[in-house]
């Protein structure tokens, strides 16, 4: 192969174009609707974080409301309230959206005491808020019940 095809061989292989790089979640502005991919716990790739809601807190925090889907035998817990900073260091790929229900009931109880001072918002990994939510509920429920309560 003489040199001037072999020169225009790797002219066109470096033309090719390259698929556009999917900006990363601090560089989107989430809405609800939104399904994500996120650093999940082992075993639940499949896991999904759907955006419920956002609002900003009593104190001007940015909070993000969020259901958990895929959990393997768990399910899905409907409504995890997390500062928006949080949920984004968590969130991977955006993969597309969905018509989950945005005010969950869950929702409107925690609102009701977050009002009142009751209730707070996670601010760790999404992950570990997951394992806290369903270590508590197993340790909660009727023995012999298989499904915790915060999937039903």
């Amino acid at each position: 192969m003489g040199p001037l095809i072999l020169v225009l061989l790797l002219l066109v292989g470096c033309a090719s174009p390259t698929p556009p790089a999917q900006p990363s979640p601090t560089e989107v502005t989430l809405a609800a609707g939104q399904e994500w991919k996120y650093h999940n716990r082992p075993g639940e790739d499949d896991s999904r974080v759907i955006i419920l809601k956002l609002e900003k807190g009593k104190d001007g925090t940015s909070l993000a409301h969020i259901a958990v889907t895929n959990l393997g035998e768990q399910g899905t817990v409907h409504h995890l309230p997390f500062t928006e900073k949080a949920v984004r260091a968590s969130l991977t790929e955006l993969v597309g959206t969905t018509d989950y229900e945005s005010e969950p009931e869950g929702y409107k109880l925690w609102k009701a005491d977050y009002d009142q001072g009751k209730a707070g918002v996670f601010d760790q990994p999404v992950a570990e808020a997951v394992e806290l939510v369903l270590k508590q509920a197993r340790a909660q429920r009727p023995e012999g019940e298989q499904s915790p309560s915060p999937t039903d």
